[in-house]
């Protein structure tokens, strides 16, 4: 594994770190799912259907 791809790695682990704690804090604030899954695509420029699918992962549905 050369140097930048073990760097593409671990910035992908932590940005997936991010999302999923960006999660919690919202879910622990009742923030509810839609508004949350509108910021994950506008913070982290994600698709509705990736950021429903880790609004599911972490809320446990």
């Amino acid at each position: 594994m050369t140097y930048k791809e073990q760097m593409d790695m671990e910035y992908s682990r932590g940005r997936e770190e991010g999302i999923i704690i960006f999660i919690e804090d919202k879910l622990e604030d009742n923030v509810p799912a839609d508004i949350i899954e509108q910021k994950l695509c506008k913070k982290f420029g994600l698709t509705e259907e990736k950021a429903k699918a880790y609004i599911d992962q972490v809320s446990g549905a």
